[in-house]
């Protein structure tokens, strides 16, 4: 029996050795990869700061690959954390980066009069442990910075309120990759699907209004929700977190995307929702009002979701005609143009 238990225990050590090892090995391969760009033809040089992560992973993240991409895409020579004497411009976000970097900027930025870009993420200290020493991180170098780009109205008087300020701000709402979510392609079905997503489980995700959905929602709904959830739902199909194109084309199976987050400065993964054509039912919290516009229904209490349900499956065809009328600003154009002030 004792040896059972040790053999047991040894497996399940095995298995996490390995686990980390294969994440430790693709995490190395992913930020080799995206550090390779073949050809530019513009001479400003750009380096982003951020320690980036390979998808499946947060909002953030997955934005600053979107920027990655399209400045590339526009020509721009984009280095990624580095402090070469030919780095004109330096766009971090906010305080996902190594600490010594701040100080890395500050020195670049004196020798080489370098200018620095700094977007703004929400107020973490707001629903993270350790969120007064990052949002004080994201203040002081932002004493350097020659635009601060605020991703919402809300993230920007939410900062006022509790004192921070930031040099230049500017308001540029987060974009996503249209060649992957779109409404290009989606399925037509008999029964209506209903989906939500969220690769983190913080409860200021929404997971107490996701629990009573879970609990009182009819059971000839079908709903989905795709990453992590704080609990084992009994009614709501729980699904792995995704990589983009997969997230993309759960959307396009649904019908309604519900989004229950709180405080989101401007949430990549209701952008998604709306780019691939899904009426929405939000929390009125935060900068989803600013982003879904007339696209779906705000509720202030979570017992106000069944009844919207109801109503948007019932008028679903003007939704529909609402979402191929939709533009989402492309957010890397707005970059370009604060880099060409510079």
């Amino acid at each position: 029996m004792k040896l059972k238990i040790l053999i047991g225990k040894f497996n399940k050590f095995l298995i996490r050795l390995v686990s980390k090892l294969v994440y430790f090995f693709r995490l190395k391969f992913f930020r080799i990869k995206i550090l390779i760009q073949l050809k530019s033809k513009k001479d400003i040089v750009i380096s982003i700061i951020r320690d980036f992560f390979p998808p499946p992973y947060g909002g953030g993240n997955q934005f600053m690959l979107y920027l990655l991409k399209n400045l590339r895409d526009e020509g721009y020579r984009v280095k990624i954390n580095s402090f070469d004497k030919d780095i004109n411009i330096f766009i971090a976000d906010y305080c996902w980066f190594k600490k010594k970097y701040q100080y890395k900027i500050i020195e670049h930025k004196r020798k080489f009069n370098s200018k620095l870009i700094h977007r703004i993420d929400g107020l973490l200290s707001k629903y993270r442990e350790d969120g007064i020493d990052l949002d004080k991180d994201a203040q002081y170098i932002n004493r350097y910075a020659d635009f601060s780009v605020i991703q919402s109205e809300f993230t920007k008087n939410q900062f006022k309120i509790f004192g921070y300020q930031f040099k230049r701000s500017v308001i540029i709402h987060n974009s996503v990759d249209k060649n992957i979510f779109n409404n290009i392609n989606n399925e037509e079905k008999d029964e209506k699907l209903i989906v939500s997503a969220s690769w983190s489980n913080n409860k200021q995700k929404g997971m107490k209004d996701y629990l009573w959905l879970d609990k009182n929602l009819r059971e000839d709904l079908n709903y989905n929700f795709i990453g992590n959830l704080n609990f084992i739902p009994r009614k709501i199909k729980l699904k792995p977190p995704m990589i983009q194109r997969d997230l993309a084309s759960e959307f396009k199976k649904a019908d309604l995307f519900i989004f229950c987050a709180e405080n989101e400065s401007c949430p990549n993964v209701l952008l998604e929702a709306l780019a691939c054509g899904l009426p929405v039912i939000c929390k009125n919290s935060g900068g989803s009002p600013e982003v879904i516009n007339d696209l779906g229904l705000l509720y202030e209490n979570i017992e106000e979701v069944p009844e919207k349900i109801n109503y948007i499956f019932d008028n679903l065809n003007f939704y529909k005609k609402l979402s191929k009328q939709n533009i989402i600003k492309e957010a890397y154009k707005e970059y370009i143009k604060l880099i060409k002030s510079l």
